[in-house]
């Protein structure tokens, strides 16, 4: 997988290249999504919610920002997930106090 851009208990984003557009329509399922949160490989089922292009500021160079929802996540995977963006978050927030 992509670098991921932002991540929740429900699904992530993550870029890629513009010539890969036709691999991300709308509503396509992407099976076997693979990523590590704490040390732990989750494998998911995802689909695609929406793809939009971004431009980089600096460079100018154009990507696909891609959102997906999960499918097929199991509730042990889900409970380390949701643990997971429970402490980033609570770590975003002690930092703006």
């Amino acid at each position: 997988l992509r670098k991921i851009r932002t991540i929740s208990a429900s699904g992530l984003s993550f870029l890629v290249p513009m010539e890969e557009k036709h691999l991300y329509e709308t509503g396509a399922v992407i099976e076997g999504i693979a990523f590590d949160v704490c040390g732990k490989e989750l494998v998911v089922d995802a689909e695609v919610r929406h793809a939009r292009k971004v431009t980089d500021p600096q460079s100018h160079e154009s990507h696909l920002h891609v959102g997906v929802k999960f499918k097929s996540l199991h509730a042990k995977e889900a409970h380390v997930l949701a643990a997971y963006v429970f402490e980033e978050s609570r770590k975003l927030y002690a930092r703006l106090m």
